[in-house]
């Protein structure tokens, strides 16, 4: 079992953390976020690249990183 924590110099309100693959197939989503950690399990997400995208409680992407399973 292996978790994932992204974590933010500033503080997260309302917001939701979607994580797709490369082919842009969504993989998992986070909701209701109200924190500066977002903690989860990687052990659903096969190997390989993902993005990961922090949308704001408008649904605007706010943030995105890129994320490798091995």
């Amino acid at each position: 079992v292996g978790y994932l924590v992204i974590e933010s110099d500033e503080d997260i309100r309302d917001m939701k953390l979607k994580i797709v693959n490369s082919m842009g197939v969504s993989a998992k989503i986070i909701t209701n976020i109200n924190t500066y950690q977002i903690s989860f399990s990687k052990d659903n997400l096969a190997p390989g690249i993902y993005f990961c995208i922090l949308y704001d409680n408008e649904n605007k992407p706010a943030a995105n990183l890129k994320l490798i399973i091995m």
